[in-house]
């Protein structure tokens, strides 16, 4: 007799639900998450890549994806200090109203030359 595997059924996921945040739909709501940790603000271009600290350059986030933002962002000082970028764009998207970004896309790439580096980062 063949196992529910076997049989296509039975399904495992060994990732965690992502979390709705979807209610999140004021700087009161997010900054009341962050002070519980659930969320933290990060800057999507961050100042060592030409970004402001400001709020427009800004979005809240689990903390994991700020550790996912920080690697990729080494990763394109590298590249800046290479000489193999020299244009970056950082766009959010997000799902109603809420002030969580679902997902932030990143590419950057350089002039004269074809191609790009993009990612995405999937948050909820």
């Amino acid at each position: 007799m063949k196992s529910l595997f076997e049989r296509g059924r039975a399904h495992l996921s060994l990732v965690e639900p992502r979390p709705d945040f979807s209610s999140v739909t004021t700087p009161a709501k997010a900054a009341a998450l962050s002070d519980t940790g659930k969320l933290k603000r990060m800057l999507l271009v961050p100042v060592a890549l030409g970004g402001e600290d400001a709020d427009t350059n800004a979005a809240y986030v689990p903390p994991a994806v700020v550790v996912v933002q920080e690697r990729l962002n080494e990763t394109l000082r590298r590249y800046l200090s290479e000489g193999r970028i020299d244009n970056l764009s950082v766009d959010p998207e997000y799902k109603g109203k809420s002030l969580v970004p679902t997902r932030i896309r990143v590419s950057a790439r350089k002039d004269g030359r074809a191609g790009e580096f993009t990612t995405v980062i999937g948050i909820w």
